[in-house]
């Protein structure tokens, strides 16, 4: 600084120096700091006067996962700070990684005036950073985000609809859902209620999560509770507990292998062993994809936006689930519960529309056109769990 700006001091005609702002020696007699931080969303913003801007993650991950929420940001960007020129040509940058085509940077991106430019961790197969990052550890990164490394790795934005669950079902299940809470409690009889399960690896390693829902009479699923902590087994058991006596219902817990283990430890809890094999995991979450595609799921939201962390945290898990990546735990205790309903309920069996949906899905994304013995065996009532009145044929 002392090389490129010798003669740069600190006010001490006008001291100014706090967390947040400060000023340096200048001519000018203006109020405004030379420099001051401001966070997303700051009502004191409306008194300064800007020259430059530079926005570092305004457009975040979690606020572009709404068409609420991603409007919400891009009209307190305009109204806010773009309204605070002090010159002509007032400059602004803003960093983001791309999250979606309609956030902010996306959407400034393509306007008059305005420049995107993209980077990534390479160019051309050269690591732009090598000492920040090899390739064999880039290439373990791309490996741990999943779905998320076009968008985090190589400032890719993500195509809208990528993922089998797109958008605008999701915005059909927010509207549906809007005015409604998660719920501490739900009155037995009021309608039938289920919950799933995900069992993470432990403390320190996966998540475990229950997520509860009730069918509505009109076949709708309500979403009542969502949790999920880094637990172990004991304390696992405690919120299975802790879920029946608020909800009632029956419970689908994961049971691959030894994980079967803590249904048996939960007896005084109604539970059905769900194992989460490859059959679950493509077809029933296709059916469940199919089903949010059609507004069936409610979705608790405010406005649009989701009413809860942990409703956000589904939807995350919905945008980045694909059928090569790890599903989330959270969605995966969704997938659980909607297995345990779908057992129950015929009403719920969707089978010609989740496999007519996955066909689609599957053309469009990999050229993989579908094969009609395959078609058959979905057709006869086989997609995302076995009935029983048909399991010989199946």
């Amino acid at each position: 600084m002392r090389e490129v700006f010798p003669r740069l001091r600190m006010s001490t005609t006008q001291p100014l120096d706090t967390v947040d702002a400060f000023r340096v020696e200048r001519s000018d007699r203006g109020p405004d700091p030379t420099f001051k931080v401001f966070g997303v969303g700051a009502g004191e913003i409306q008194g300064a006067r800007l020259t430059h801007v530079i926005a570092d993650d305004v457009a975040t991950f979690a606020n572009s996962l709404t068409e609420a929420s991603r409007k919400k940001i891009i009209s307190w960007f305009q109204s806010a700070v773009l309204t605070r020129a002090a010159v002509e040509g007032l400059q602004v940058r803003v960093l983001a990684n791309p999250h979606h085509q309609e956030a902010l940077p996306e959407v400034f991106g393509t306007m008059p005036g305005w420049t995107l430019l993209r980077r990534g961790a390479e160019d051309g197969g050269r690591l732009l950073v090598p000492d920040l990052m090899s390739k064999t550890q880039l290439a373990r990164k791309r490996a741990e985000l999943g779905p998320f490394a076009p968008a985090m790795v190589d400032a890719q934005t993500p195509r809208t609809g990528a993922s089998m669950f797109t958008d605008t079902g999701i915005e059909r299940c927010l509207r549906a859902g809007d005015g409604l809470s998660l719920v501490a409690s739900f009155p037995p009889g009021a309608a039938q209620v289920y919950s799933g399960v995900d069992i993470g690896g432990g403390v320190g390693r996966d998540r475990s999560a229950i997520t509860t829902i009730a069918i509505l009479a009109d076949g709708a699923r309500r979403i009542l509770d969502i949790r999920s902590g880094d637990w172990s087994g004991t304390t696992l058991v405690a919120q299975m507990r802790a879920v029946y006596r608020a909800y009632g219902g029956v419970m689908g817990v994961e049971s691959n292998a030894v994980q079967g283990l803590l249904a048996d430890l939960a007896a005084d809890v109604p539970t059905q062993k769900i194992v989460t094999d490859a059959h679950l995991k493509r077809f029933g979450m296709m059916a469940f994809a199919h089903e949010v595609e059609s507004a069936r799921w409610l979705l608790p939201s405010e406005g649009g936006e989701p009413e809860h962390a942990q409703v956000a945290e589904l939807i995350a898990g919905m945008k980045g689930y694909s059928p090569s990546s790890h599903a989330s735990d959270v969605l995966m205790s969704a997938l659980i519960a909607r297995e345990v309903a779908a057992r129950a309920f015929d009403v719920l069996a969707d089978y010609d529309g989740a496999a007519d949906a996955e066909d689609a899905w599957l053309a469009e994304e990999y050229g993989i056109l579908p094969d009609p013995a395959e078609q058959r065996f979905r057709r006869r009532g086989c997609v995302g769990w076995i009935n029983i009145d048909v399991r010989g044929d199946c």
